[in-house]
């Protein structure tokens, strides 16, 4: 009869530490912060992708590894296509994983945030395949699609499910016609 109470107390520990998603301490970041308490500040990166005109097609991709481990958490695309017809250009950032996720517009679109705003549980969030900044279709007529034409010094806000912990970020750009991306820098808090 002891034996039945231990492993019936034990079983009943177990069962009540079962891991829960938490909280996390800082449940928010600011866009533009690199300065508070337990924010990850990348430093300058300044990296370009181009998809101007080329002669055919042409996709540019370039990887953001958020904590500096074995994987790539976002990586941004570029992409510019010709046939006899016209052409299209494309700007977009996409996950490698469920856990990695976009602030989007509920169109689908990557939201163009300022400086200031705050990242947290109450942004429409997705971890989708594909995200566009922008895209333009050049054929019978120039069709443009996206809220990123002309931006600077704007941010895509992300969220990064890590075991337990969420974790808020962004990654500020500069988006030059609908041709140029420029990677800027990037921050989370944890």
């Amino acid at each position: 009869m002891k034996h039945e109470f231990l492993i019936l107390f034990i079983a009943c520990l177990l069962f009540s530490c079962k891991k829960q998603p938490i909280e996390p301490k800082f449940g928010y970041i600011n866009t533009g912060d690199t300065v508070s308490e337990n924010v990850h500040y990348s430093g300058k990166i300044n990296y370009l992708l181009d998809c101007q005109d080329q002669k055919s097609h042409r996709t540019t991709l370039h990887f953001i590894n958020l904590m500096n481990n074995k994987d790539s958490d976002y990586i941004f695309k570029s992409h510019f296509q010709r046939d006899n017809s016209g052409f299209y250009r494309e700007l977009s950032i996409f996950s490698n994983s469920f856990d990695n996720h976009v602030s989007v517009n509920p169109n689908g679109w990557v939201v163009c945030h300022k400086a200031g705003e705050k990242m947290d549980k109450n942004i429409n969030w997705d971890s989708k395949d594909n995200f566009y900044f922008s895209r333009m279709f050049c054929y019978d007529d120039s069709t443009f699609h996206g809220t990123w034409r002309n931006a600077y010094d704007k941010y895509a806000g992300i969220m990064k499910i890590d075991g337990l912990d969420t974790i808020y970020g962004w990654i500020r750009l500069d988006i030059y016609e609908d041709s140029k991306i420029m990677i800027k820098d990037f921050a989370y808090r944890k």
